[in-house]
């Protein structure tokens, strides 16, 4: 019977390697079973490759199950990785909450801890954005900071415009990379924000 436990973005070849240690074969045993190479089937049980045509059915049959339940397998595990794509992108978008105070940058967090569980990277995908934000939103307040503490010493040599040009800039820089970011991760692809300062360690 084909293993429906479907978490954390399993890949095809995870499937199949749970339904041999369910039958208490050896790699080697499927592979004569099946009639294919050992390493191809250490490569599909890898992910390093993936069993279509005539590979696919030749596994389904030596494991006894039918070519429609590893298709189903493969659709849902298709599905699932969408999702969570979908759903990081979410979080990620989540960031530009950062325009309306501090308090924005809770959004991420929530949805981050909500799901920390079930989606595989997210919390990579959490701590890139926080680094990030949190580089960005401290600099600026030190500008700020620096800026008032100057007038307050009547230092007037600082020009209050340019300072107000300068924190445009860096949300509008922010605004980018949050944008890039999210578009990134819904393709499937690893976020890249640049720079931050490690607040938060990324493995």
């Amino acid at each position: 019977m084909l293993c429906q436990l479907i978490t954390m973005n399993p890949s095809i070849g995870s499937i199949i390697k749970e339904n041999r240690q369910q039958k208490g074969y050896s790699q080697e045993r499927l592979a004569e079973l099946a009639q294919i190479n050992l390493r191809t089937v250490q490569r599909i049980e890898r992910g390093e490759t993936e069993a279509r045509g005539d590979t696919l059915n030749r596994i389904a049959s030596a494991l006894a199950i039918s070519i429609e339940e590893l298709t189903l397998a493969q659709i849902t595990i298709e599905t699932a990785k969408e999702q969570n794509n979908n759903y990081l992108a979410l979080m990620n978008l989540s960031g530009l909450l950062f325009l309306l105070g501090p308090f924005g940058l809770l959004m991420p967090v929530i949805l981050w801890l909500f799901k920390k569980d079930n989606i595989r990277d997210i919390a990579t995908a959490g701590k890139s954005i926080l680094n990030f934000q949190l580089t960005f939103t401290i600099c600026s307040y030190i500008i700020w900071g620096i800026t008032i503490l100057f007038k307050l010493n009547h230092w007037y040599f600082v020009n209050v415009l340019l300072i107000a040009r300068i924190l445009m800039a860096i949300k509008i820089y922010m605004v980018t990379m949050i944008i890039l970011n999210t578009i990134r991760l819904a393709q499937g692809k690893p976020t890249w924000y640049r720079p931050a300062y490690r607040f938060f360690k990324i493995a």
